[in-house]
């Protein structure tokens, strides 16, 4: 029973993932030997440094044709600022 339950935990988290100070403070607690987790803004300069904003279109744009309508407009939105981000060459960060 504890194996499940760890691994429902350990699927929640995932690159990208914003988690509350509750839920990071529990996870470093439990599992701070397997995971990585940054608090601040930091984090959010370091993915922007690294965001590849054609890569990232290209995968807005697959997930599109998979997704329900009511989660089109969120991925749309998305995709409206990372295009114009890419036509007008300005670094995400």
């Amino acid at each position: 029973m504890k194996y499940k339950q760890a691994l429902k935990e350990l699927e929640i988290l995932r690159v990208k993932r914003v988690i509350n100070e509750k839920e990071y403070y529990y996870l470093i607690k439990k599992y701070g030997n397997i995971f990585e987790a940054e608090t601040g803004s930091d984090p959010i300069l370091n993915f922007l440094k690294n965001l590849d904003l054609s890569e990232e279109i290209k995968q807005l744009e697959k997930e599109l044709e998979k997704k329900a309508i009511g989660q089109k407009p969120r991925i749309l939105k998305r995709l409206k600022i990372l295009k114009s981000l890419q036509k007008s060459n300005t670094k995400p960060e």
